[in-house]
Formats: structure tokens, sequence, C-alpha cells
């Protein structure tokens, strides 16, 4: 999780306060320095859980078991 410092976190507040909204904010964090947890690693978007590239559609594909008779719907 990126760390908020007092430097991080006050300029993005003040633009808020004064009507800038997120243009005042995206300046105050360049005028700063890099992003708050530029560089740091995303594992809930590695591995089995990244985006996905392509979608694919499946038909004729075997079926194993029966719908519930209380399933109600599409």
């Amino acid at each position: 999780m990126a760390e908020h410092t007092r430097r991080s976190v006050l300029p993005g507040a003040a633009g808020v306060a004064a009507g800038t909204g997120l243009a005042g904010r995206a300046g105050a964090r360049a005028a700063s320095g890099p992003a708050p947890g530029a560089g740091h690693r995303f594992p809930y978007l590695e591995g089995a859980f990244k985006p996905v590239a392509e979608e694919l559609t499946a038909f004729g594909l075997p079926v194993t078991g029966h719908v519930p008779r209380e399933l109600n719907g599409r």
C-alpha cells in the first residue's frame, strides 16, 4: 500500500478546497515528485488475476449434471 505523507496529501487537499479539482491535484503531484506507489508490484494484476487480453466464446462444451429446478430465469 502506498505511504501517504503530509507532503503528498496536503497539496491535493488544498487543490480540492480551492475548487481546482483533479487538475490541481495532478499538477501538485507532478511538481512534488513521482506518484505514490510508483514502481510497486500489484499481485492482484498478475498471474491468474491479470486483465484479460482476449475474450473467447466457446460452443458445444460438455455439460455434466443438471440445472436445479429451483433455478428460475436465464
